[in-house]
């Protein structure tokens, strides 16, 4: 059996984190809120890497209605207590402004 590890969500655009690793390397964090049908917010972190996360941090804006794909991603650590942590972040590939019942063009997407 193969196994696929794509997800893709549409939401609102949260926080977000710019910061640059000591090779120069963009690198953003931040959350993609999703809705259920009893209107609870999820929130979802993402991480965004290299020319692509700076283009999310200058086009998206907290709020922004948007889509992402990606990938689950795990991390593993034990803490200074010993005790072994995990977090799972979405990996993003692809991401745009979702259309907002406008003309239904693509003027939003933002290539990634």
């Amino acid at each position: 059996m193969d196994y696929v590890n794509d997800v893709t969500l549409v939401g609102r655009a949260a926080r977000k984190e710019l910061r640059y690793t000591n090779s120069g390397t963009a690198l953003l964090k931040g959350s993609i809120i999703v809705a259920d049908e009893k209107d609870t917010d999820w929130y979802f972190p993402i991480i965004i890497w290299g020319e692509d996360a700076e283009k999310y941090n200058d086009r998206i804006n907290e709020g922004d209605h948007i889509l992402v794909e990606g990938k689950l991603t795990i991390n593993l650590w034990t803490d200074r207590n010993k005790q072994k942590r995990s977090d799972i972040q979405i990996k993003v590939i692809h991401f745009e402004l979702a259309d907002q019942g406008g003309g239904g063009g693509t003027d939003d997407e933002i290539p990634y």
